[in-house]
């Protein structure tokens, strides 16, 4: 294993004795592995918790991805902690190789609570190196990473693709937003149904938000690298392409009105006369008329074909 001068080659030493480990170990047992002496191993373990890349619990070790723990000192010491970046790769692999081993390795963590589940949310969306995908469905509240308490993946040069419920289209401040962030880089689509709520970092580790019916989530499910991940990134690419563009990069191919393209973008996933009357603040055989006329216009036969073709050509 190479050493890196921002972690000491003891604590890279227990780090790597760790995570190949069958189970979590308490302090006596690790040391004996990793065949230390007791004052090395104290300095050794004082510093992985120092940088988290070890949580005690219990009396016991518990080694944490790398990839989520020193991404996220990065974030807030970059000066200081740029040299760290270098252990990355090695780390990752002597993780990854580990978990792999460990037939009683767990791929998904329960993590329960409020408090508990939206910071561990926000360190692994934080940590995201090259891409944040989520599905986004009710209740539409603050969901941790993206309610405008941190720094945005955007911003750290991460790629953010977001395909949310129909349903948000009535929110006005919820829309809001998406066009902001939109403006920002976000690329967001819309479908009629999402099956859960997830945010997927880098195809890599994944987080399923839980909560009972009509309230914000109280608790999530960590998904470690493993076949899941790979299941629900091909899901994340299966949905995407079944979506339809929120909005287009090339608002100039039709003269539309915005009250045209909004109506467009309710077609397309799928709302309702009534709910798109309240959100228009007209009446449902207004909003009919108006169906009538753009279905006409466009050569659709239905509503969500006319949503789609709006969407094709650059209409919405």
């Amino acid at each position: 294993m190479s050493h890196s001068p921002a972690l000491p080659p003891a604590a890279e030493q227990l780090y790597g004795t760790l995570v190949h480990l069958p189970a979590p170990v308490d302090a006596d047992e690790a040391c004996q592995t990793a065949e230390m002496d007791p004052e090395e191993f104290a300095a050794a373990v004082a510093h992985l918790a120092s940088v988290e890349l070890i949580e005690v619990r219990d009396g016991r070790l518990h080694p944490r991805s790398p990839k989520s723990a020193l991404y996220n000192l990065i974030a807030s010491q970059q000066d200081s902690l740029t040299a760290m970046m270098e252990t990355l790769p090695a780390l990752s692999k002597h993780y990854r190789h580990g978990i792999e081993a460990m037939e009683t390795a767990p791929m998904v963590e329960k993590v329960t609570g409020r408090e508990d589940s939206v910071r561990e949310l926000n360190r692994l969306v934080e940590g995201a190196a090259d891409i944040v995908q989520v599905f986004e469905r009710p209740p539409f509240g603050k969901s941790g990473p993206f309610d405008g308490s941190g720094p945005s993946p955007l911003s750290r040069g991460a790629a953010v693709q977001v395909v949310y419920e129909s349903s948000v289209l009535s929110l006005p401040d919820r829309v809001a937003g998406m066009e902001a962030r939109a403006g920002l880089g976000e690329e967001s689509r819309i479908r009629d149904r999402l099956p859960f709520h997830l945010f997927l970092v880098d195809s890599d580790e994944a987080a399923i938000p839980l909560g009972r019916p009509g309230r914000s989530f109280d608790s999530v499910l960590l998904v470690h690298s493993s076949v899941l991940t790979e299941a629900l990134s091909d899901l994340f690419a299966a949905l995407w392409e079944l979506s339809v563009p929120a909005f287009s990069a090339d608002r100039s191919a039709v003269e539309l009105s915005v009250e045209e393209r909004e109506l467009l973008r309710f077609l397309a996933a799928g709302i309702k006369d009534e709910a798109i009357a309240r959100r228009l603040h007209v009446s449902p055989r207004t909003v009919s008329r108006r169906v009538n006329a753009l279905l006409e216009r466009m050569g659709g036969t239905n509503r969500f074909q006319a949503g789609l073709l709006a969407a094709k050509r650059g209409w919405i």
